[in-house]
């Protein structure tokens, strides 16, 4: 009984942190944007988190009828930015480059889609049925996204 107390406080103490992060995340782009305080915004992000934690997964679903048609329209919107910053649409900025990536854009390549994979794992398995549909999944997501060449 003695000996749980260590980890169960590592493990309390960096859930408390993570919700900070990702309130943090949340907070400060949108106190920015929207020209408030970014307290406000905390204080409004950490109420909707704990909200939907306290209900649960009809509580996810609820959020993400709102939250994914926004990440989509942020995503394209973001997109949209990036190209126009960048002079152009992704042909021609293809179309003008000089055909020979430099070592620091591969090895920033190879290292984000390690990320990307490692953090879509848990997207893979989450809902499966049985383990094996979770291992089945996240074997094709990686085989298939990251060792098919050409």
């Amino acid at each position: 009984m003695q000996g749980s107390r260590l980890p169960s406080l590592v493990i309390a103490m960096t859930q408390m942190g993570w919700f900070g992060v990702c309130t943090a995340m949340f907070a400060l782009p949108v106190s920015e944007y929207m020209g408030c305080s970014p307290y406000i915004a905390a204080a409004a992000s950490g109420a909707c988190m704990t909200l939907t934690a306290y209900i649960g997964f009809k509580g996810l679903e609820i959020l993400s009828y709102v939250a994914v048609p926004l990440i989509l329209a942020l995503g394209l919107w973001s997109l949209n930015l990036a190209l126009g910053d960048a002079g152009g649409s992704l042909a021609d900025i293809f179309r003008d480059s000089n055909g020979e990536p430099d070592l620091n854009l591969l090895t920033g390549m190879v290292i984000g889609c390690f990320i990307s994979g490692g953090s879509s794992t848990p997207n893979f398995t989450r809902f499966a049925r049985t383990p094996g549909i979770a291992v089945l999944s996240t074997v094709a997501g990686f085989g298939r996204g990251h060792y098919r060449q050409g």
